[in-house]
């Protein structure tokens, strides 16, 4: 696999994981205003994953997809966590941290990466911009 088609699929699966995240605590969540929040950031992602995927397409790389035991293990253990959630500051804490974590992984892969295109490395310096944005809106519920 190109270093292109490494960060596009890095770019894919840090936005699908968010996808995941909201999905998974959005029955959770009490306050209407928060629920907004998240149903714009979900729609940032599925944008930014349609993306990825088509230029994924365009350079001929292939879209990895979770397996199906990794997909229930995570799901499963979405699960587990959102049982002790009690609070939308406990739940703005979580996804807080996942943010963080998909900025750092993208940023290292962005600082790692030397042969991609400065489109995709544009294209890559948004989501993260995207995901810096998202964490001082769930900052708000904390």
């Amino acid at each position: 696999m190109t270093e292109e088609a490494k960060m596009l699929e890095n770019i894919r699966q840090n936005v699908e994981m968010g996808i995941d995240g909201i999905n998974t605590v959005r029955k959770k969540v009490k306050s209407e205003e928060f629920l907004n929040v998240l149903d714009k950031q979900r729609s940032e992602y599925r944008n930014i994953l349609t993306e990825a995927g088509s230029r994924l397409n365009d350079i001929g790389g292939a879209v990895e997809s979770k397996t199906g035991a990794s997909k229930l293990y995570a799901k499963m253990f979405s699960s587990a966590k959102t049982l002790v959630y009690s609070s939308d500051s406990e739940i703005a804490e979580d996804m807080i941290k996942g943010t963080s974590s998909g900025v750092t992984k993208i940023t290292r892969h962005l600082n790692d990466s030397c042969d991609i295109s400065p489109s995709t490395r544009s294209f890559a310096e948004k989501l993260v911009k995207t995901e810096e944005k998202n964490i001082e809106e769930l900052k708000k519920f904390l």
